[in-house]
């Protein structure tokens, strides 16, 4: 017995020193936050505190966050369009809010400047939807509740791999109660031990393969399936909405840097790109245009994603905003400039 103790807790300073059983909020903010919880004033419309002013704090980056009275961090804007602009709204998580970068920085403000470099007698004006922590289910209702009243021209929402897995812990429209409250999925009962102990993580992930859901590989196929079926039907709802709103909808479909550097999707997100381009919903892969792009591909991993957040840093922010730039273009969402 005192063996077993002593060999527990020498396994478990090893895997604690080492890290690498660290989730995500561990290695950036010192805390495990379970993917299951819901925060205690969780509503439908998710979003910041309106009016703030907070900074991004996290080992690599100290960046500024100012919030509007919707609570999106963006300038206020004024609720009808001047004459002659052209309004794109940005829908999708922290990669949309632009975690890692200061508010230029981020790609819709990156594509707003460039769009009226050669605009002519248009004007672009880009509204940030995205906010850290959210998905495809939150940013619809986002639009349908705060923002369709702002008459969007194009709305554009982002999507990656993170938002598959949110929809297996949060649910897709059913997580939205009649009192306007949250339900998520409930966390497994191992949860408490696996939040605990890193040895046991270990053995969960190493030895029995389940994944940072809690998850075993037969459960996680079921999970996977039922999640891509709610957000197949979710793409369609967006299409409705976009012929009942009178704009032009695009799903961007971006990478982690760990699918940049194997230079693939998984299966199951390949089949969400496949099933809304059946559906004559335009998409753009932002994957492909970084593997064939010469001045992305000049770029270390490193200098377009933090090494322990993962966000894009302002160059990948750069460049992801060239990359959609170049697909309004192509897609003839908007006018060639005229040079």
């Amino acid at each position: 017995m005192i063996s077993l103790i002593l060999l527990t807790v020498t396994a478990e300073i090893f895997f604690r020193v080492k890290g690498t059983y660290l989730n995500w909020t561990e290695t950036n903010y010192g805390i495990y936050i379970s993917p299951y919880h819901v925060g205690e004033n969780a509503s439908w419309i998710y979003s910041r505190p309106a009016n703030i002013v907070w900074t991004y704090k996290e080992p690599e980056f100290d960046f500024e966050i100012k919030t509007n009275s919707l609570g999106l961090r963006d300038i206020e804007h004024p609720v009808q369009k001047e004459p002659g602009t052209i309004r794109i709204l940005g829908l999708g998580d922290s990669f949309t809010e632009g975690q890692g970068a200061p508010i230029d920085k981020t790609w819709l403000k990156v594509l707003e400047k460039n769009l009226n470099i050669h605009s002519g007698s248009s004007k672009f004006s880009t509204i940030c939807g995205g906010v850290s922590g959210s998905d495809p289910f939150y940013s619809y209702q986002l639009l349908d509740k705060k923002l369709l009243r702002y008459h969007p021209d194009i709305v554009i929402l982002t999507i990656n791999h993170s938002d598959i897995d949110d929809v297996i812990a949060r649910g897709g429209f059913e997580r939205f109660a009649a009192d306007g409250k949250i339900q998520y999925a409930s966390p497994p009962a191992i949860e408490w031990l696996f939040a605990k102990s890193h040895f046991f993580r270990f053995i969960l992930m190493q030895c029995l393969k389940y994944d940072w859901l809690l998850l075993s590989p037969a459960q996680k196929r079921i999970k996977v399936e039922k999640a891509l079926e709610k957000l197949e039907s979710l793409f369609l709802k967006f299409k409705d909405q976009s012929i009942n709103g009178n704009f032009k909808f695009l799903i961007v479909f971006h990478p982690f840097h760990w699918e940049l550097e194997s230079k693939r999707y998984g299966s199951d997100f390949r089949r969400l790109q496949s099933y809304a381009a059946k559906n004559g919903i335009q998409t753009f892969d932002l994957l492909s245009y970084f593997l064939n792009n010469e001045e992305v591909r000049q770029y270390d991993l490193n200098a377009l994603y933090w090494p322990k957040d993962k966000h894009f840093t302002p160059l990948g922010y750069n460049c992801f905003a060239k990359g959609v730039e170049k697909f309004l273009y192509d897609a003839f969402f908007i006018e060639q400039p005229q040079i």
